[in-house]
């Protein structure tokens, strides 16, 4: 195999790999050919995702499920009047509470899977008492 297929396949040594303390070198070179240079050399930047919308939107009624009053009440795991609040405020954007509420959901959505196995945990333990 040659050219750019048979390289990738084979991979690089670290000394193809690193140039005048650049990495990737041979990769850059390439990308300069097609790709604008300010855009291959540019700093790394971060992906964000936009958990804060999809709380309000698509996410929303999954989420209101998850932190139903009711549900909420029962578990016992979480203040509902905390969670309701912070819960409201993000929905009407006077807050941002994407990470709190996931952190939340997360829990909640994991409690949900769990919760047959743990109702067949308790009913074990009190038959074997």
């Amino acid at each position: 195999m040659c050219g750019i297929a048979g390289f990738l396949e084979t991979g690089a040594s670290s000394r193809q790999e690193e140039r005048h303390g650049r990495t990737k070198w041979i990769l850059r070179q390439l990308l300069y050919r097609y790709v604008p240079k300010e855009l291959v050399d540019r700093p790394k930047s971060g992906f964000a995702v936009p958990l804060s919308a999809w709380l309000r939107g698509p996410l929303r009624e999954w989420a209101a499920e998850l932190l139903a009053p009711a549900r909420l009440r029962h578990e016992g795991y979480f203040q509902y009047p905390v969670v309701r609040q912070i819960w409201t405020e993000h929905l009407s954007k006077r807050r941002n509470w994407e990470q709190p509420l996931w952190s939340i959901l997360m829990f909640q959505a994991w409690l949900s899977e769990q919760q047959p196995v743990l109702e067949s945990k308790n009913v074990a333990e009190f038959h074997s008492g």
